[in-house]
C-alpha cells in the first residue's frame, strides 16, 4: 500500500505488518480529514482528524489552543478501531465526509457516532436483509443488503425529501432502482451511481446467481458466464457533467437514469472502487467492451523500439503496438512467439499482468488477420481497409 500525507509522519508505520501473523491491507477509504484501512484479517484501522467522531475511537481530540479556542488533535499512527466492530471481521468500509461505515461478515454496523454502532435494520434474523456492502457520500450512506436491494440514509439531494430539512434518519429504498439487482454502489459530491444487470438484455437468465465480480455475475450450470450491465446515475444540481449523460443531455437528475454512453463497456470492480464518484468528477474503470469511447490522454509517451529487443528491424519484421500502452513488441520477441498479427485488440505482457486475476484479463487473440500499421510506420493490426481498426477503453 502506497500512501501520502499525515500517514508519512507517523512513527509507527502500518501496525498490521507488525501483528502476528503479518497482515496486509486489502481496502483503503479516505474522507475529508481521516483514513480507514480494512486489512485481510477483518481489523479496521483509522487516523487523521476525530472532530466529529469519525475516527471510532470515542473521543473528538478537542483541546484548548489558547484564549479560549479550540483545536482538535491528529492522530497520525493509525489505531485498531473498536467499539461494536471488536472481535468482528469487517468485510467492507466506505468513508463520506465527516462519517465512515462498515460491514462485518454478519452485515449491519455503522459508524456514525463515537463509536461504532450495530444498525438494528441489517443486524436481524433474517439473513437476506443483513448488509452485502457499503458506500458512502458526503452527507449519506447506502447499504445494499444480500438480496442486492439499494437503501440510503441521510441528506442526498437539495430538496424534498432527502434534503437538508428532510434527511432520511432511516435507510430507505429508491423506488426507481427497487428493481435492479445492484453489483457495485457509489456516491461522491452531488452524485450517486450503481452497475446492475441490464435490463434490455434478452439473453439474461430468469433466476442468476450473482458472483461479486460485475460483469461476470451469472451463474449456469456451476460456471460464471458474463452477461450484460448497465450504468445508472442521479444527482440533483450536478453542475460540472460528473453524471456523464453526454453532449446535449440534461447535467443533472434528480431521478435514477441510465448513462447511455456507457452502454457496452464492462465496467468491473473486485475489492476495488469501478466507479469512484468525486465532489465534482467522476472515475471509471473499464474493461475492453463493444463501445467506442475517447481515450485521455489522445497519445501517451511509449518506447519507439521493441521493448524487448530494442531494436529496429526494419519494415520486414511485424510489429505489434498495445492497445493499451502503445508499446511496441516484434512478434518473434514474444513469448510465445506469434507467426502473423492477431486480429481485434491485443494487450501486451505488462498491461496483462497489471489486469486483476479474477478473469479480468484482455481478450486473447484467436484469429489471424492482414496486419496494419504502427505509430512509427510499421505494420500492425487494424490499419488495413478490409480489417477492423483496435478499440480500447481504456482512459
Amino acid at each position: 500500500m502506497v500512501v501520502c500525507g499525515l500517514l508519512e509522519q507517523t512513527t509507527s508505520g502500518s501496525p498490521w505488518l507488525k501483528s502476528d501473523p503479518a497482515d496486509k491491507a486489502i481496502k483503503v477509504g479516505a474522507g475529508l480529514t481521516f483514513s480507514l484501512v480494512l486489512t485481510e484479517s477483518g481489523k479496521v484501522y483509522s487516523f487523521g482528524s476525530g472532530d466529529k467522531g469519525q475516527l471510532g475511537n470515542g473521543r473528538t481530540g478537542e483541546y484548548i489552543i489558547t484564549g479560549g479556542k479550540t483545536g482538535f488533535e491528529i492522530v497520525s499512527d493509525p489505531i485498531l478501531v473498536k467499539g461494536a466492530i471488536d472481535g468482528k471481521k469487517i468485510v467492507d468500509i466506505s468513508c463520506g465526509q465527516q462519517h465512515s461505515i462498515a460491514i462485518d461478515t454478519d452485515g449491519g454496523h455503522q459508524k456514525d457516532v463515537m463509536l461504532p454502532t450495530i444498525v438494528p435494520q441489517f443486524s436481524g434474523e433474517n439473513e437476506i436483509t443483513r448488509g452485502l456492502f457499503v458506500a458512502a457520500g458526503p452527507t449519506n450512506s447506502v447499504v445494499v443488503d444480500r438480496q442486492r436491494m439499494y437503501q440510503m440514509a441521510g441528506k442526498w439531494k437539495n430538496s424534498g425529501e432527502g434534503s437538508t430539512g428532510q434527511p432520511y434518519t432511516t435507510f430507505r429504498f429508491i423506488p426507481d432502482i427497487m428493481s435492479c439487482k445492484m453489483l457495485h454502489v457509489s456516491s461522491g459530491g452531488v452524485t450517486h451511481w450503481c452497475i446492475t444487470p441490464d435490463d434490455e438484455d434478452e439473453n439474461a437468465p430468469a433466476s442468476p446467481v450473482f458472483s461479486r465480480t460485475p460483469g461476470l455475475v451469472a451463474q449456469d450450470g456451476g460456471q460464471l458466464k458474463r452477461i450484460k450491465v448497465m450504468t445508472v446515475a442521479w444527482g440533483q444540481n450536478a453542475h460540472n457533467g460528473e453524471l456523464g449523460f453526454g453532449e446535449g443531455q440534461p447535467k443533472s437528475a434528480t431521478k435514477p437514469q441510465r448513462v447511455r454512453p456507457l452502454d457496452g463497456v464492462d465496467v468491473f470492480g473486485y475489492r476495488i472502487t469501478s466507479i469512484a464518484a468525486g465532489q465534482n468528477t467522476t472515475f471509471f474503470l473499464a474493461a475492453p467492451g463493444g463501445a467506442e469511447l475517447p481515450r485521455h490522454p489522445e497519445e501517451v509517451d511509449h518506447p519507439e523500439l521493441c521493448v524487448v529487443c530494442n531494436k529496429d528491424l526494419g519494415d520486414d519484421e511485424l510489429e505489434l503496438e498495445c492497445e493499451k500502452c502503445d508499446s511496441p513488441y516484434h512478434l518473434k520477441c514474444l513469448t510465445p512467439p506469434l507467426k502473423e498479427v492477431p486480429e481485434g485488440e491485443w494487450f501486451c505482457p505488462v498491461c496483462v499482468a497489471e489486469v486483476d486475476g479474477d478473469g479480468h484479463k484482455p481478450p486473447a487473440p484467436e484469429k489471424p488477420s492482414k496486419g496494419g500499421k504502427s505509430a512509427n510506420g510499421k505494420k500492425r493490426k487494424g490499419d488495413d481497409e478490409d480489417s477492423e481498426p483496435g478499440k480500447s477503453t481504456f482512459g
